[in-house]
């Protein structure tokens, strides 16, 4: 709650009118993230654990109830996100020419990345557990999962601090 708070003096959206709304925007997509990307690496600690103890269809369920909270975070993500972008950058261009907007082409490109595993996981892996109880999609989903945490870490935290401090 204190970094959230945080956001309301510092960060872009007070360079920026209408500040209230940028505002409300960057709180709802830190919220957002962290509820998505947060939940993601709760989720691969738990797989991780219940890995020899517990029945990977339970995990799996478990994983798909995840889903659904992690595709609402998702839009809400690209929706704010969208709106912080545009109230950041002048013209198109920008994105290209712009410290902040090569920063957000990187991290949009690891976004995408892990949105992509999360959508395999999802549409491949989940559905072999349950319907198959398929032992080499589980040990898959440990790896993919930990993959998602990884780009997580490294790639999209990485061009946050890139876009808020000029970098790249």
């Amino acid at each position: 709650l204190v970094a959230l708070a945080s956001f309301t003096f510092v960060g872009h959206p007070q360079a920026s009118r209408p500040r209230g709304f940028l505002v409300v925007s960057q709180a709802v997509h830190v919220t957002a993230a962290a509820v998505w990307f947060g939940g993601g690496a709760l989720l691969a600690m738990e797989i991780h654990r219940r890995w020899r103890h517990d029945s990977p269809r339970a995990m799996a369920e478990t994983i798909e109830r995840f889903s659904t909270l992690a595709g609402v975070s998702v839009a809400l993500v690209t929706i704010t996100g969208i709106v912080l972008a545009h109230s950041q950058l002048a013209s198109p261009e920008a994105l290209l020419t712009s410290h902040y907007g090569r920063a957000l082409l990187a991290k949009l490109a690891f976004v995408a990345l892990v949105a992509a595993i999360g959508g395999y996981n999802h549409s491949r892996l989940v559905p072999a557990i349950v319907e198959r109880r398929d032992a080499v999609a589980w040990r898959h989903l440990g790896w993919t999962t930990a993959a998602e945490g990884t780009l997580i870490v490294v790639g999209v935290l990485v061009m946050t601090a890139a876009m808020t401090s000029g970098g790249i």
